[in-house]
């Protein structure tokens, strides 16, 4: 009931065109190439989710979040910061064209944070709130489960969506150290939350580019001292809610998470 009333909420600030950011989304082609939609989905997750059989986390969740103050919380020391190159990936579920955030780190000010998540049911990696991002061409608001990676050398930025570049640009950042989150934008912004399901979010410390992601989608093959973060959400109570819940850093590095949100939400579902 919590989690209803939660998207209730959600919903009807969206339907009176209020999201939050203050900013403009960036564009999307009103007529996608691909078969998606062109009507906006509310994008609450629905039912029990497929198996997802792709990721390598060691069992079966994963973490759904609603929306709200639903999100993992974690320090980003140590992550890639600066002009620095980096990989955030993990994979997604949702049915939301929302513009919205699946993991980030660093500060939420224009270029101090590095964020990966969707606008308009495409994948987007963004620099800050400013207008830094480049924009996947791929439509996956489909409530199906994708690999979805932002890859940055300092420069270029490109999008990967399933082992496939989906998006390539200039980006400029200059990530100051902050927070790491999943479900959110970084520090203390809590206005592009994740609505649907996230598993295996992970951060390296180099730019992985497509044909490295599409052989080895999780980097399981990458020396392991180039990743610096893995979140797998397998936590030890199954049936465990709401904020407060531990996510450990599987990298070893000491990045672990703990969730917020409201009584009941999120939730660590069997995704496999």
């Amino acid at each position: 009931m919590r989690a209803a009333a939660l998207l209730t909420i959600l919903l009807v600030a969206c339907e009176n065109g209020d999201d939050g950011t203050g900013t403009e989304p960036p564009p999307v082609d009103p007529e996608p190439t691909d078969g998606g939609p062109t009507t906006v989905d509310t994008g609450a997750p629905t039912g029990t989710p497929a198996p997802n059989p792709t990721t390598s986390g060691g069992a079966e969740q994963c973490v759904l979040l609603f929306g709200g103050n639903d999100r993992v919380r974690g320090p980003d020391e140590g992550l890639p910061l600066g002009y620095a190159a980096r990989t955030l990936q993990a994979w997604i579920r949702t049915n939301s064209e929302l513009d919205q955030i699946a993991v980030s780190y660093g500060r939420p000010s224009p270029d101090q944070g590095f964020m990966l998540g969707t606008s308009g049911g495409y994948a987007v990696v963004r620099t800050g709130v400013g207008g830094e991002y480049v924009l996947g061409e791929t439509w996956i608001a489909d409530d199906e489960w994708h690999h979805v990676a932002a890859s940055w050398d300092g420069r270029t930025g490109v999008v990967t969506v399933d082992g496939v570049p989906d998006g390539v640009g200039d980006l400029m950042a200059d990530t100051l150290e902050g927070d790491v989150v999943a479900g959110n934008t970084p520090t203390g912004d809590l206005t592009q939350p994740w609505i649907g399901w996230l598993d295996d979010v992970r951060v390296f410390g180099f730019a992985r580019w497509s044909d490295d992601i599409a052989s080895d989608p999780d980097g399981e093959q990458v020396d392991p001292s180039e990743l610096l973060l893995w979140w797998d959400f397998e936590v030890e109570d199954v049936n465990a809610t709401g904020p407060g819940v531990a996510i450990p850093d599987l990298s070893g590095n000491g990045h672990d998470g703990t969730t917020g949100g409201d009584e009941g939400t999120p939730l660590f579902p069997a995704c496999r």
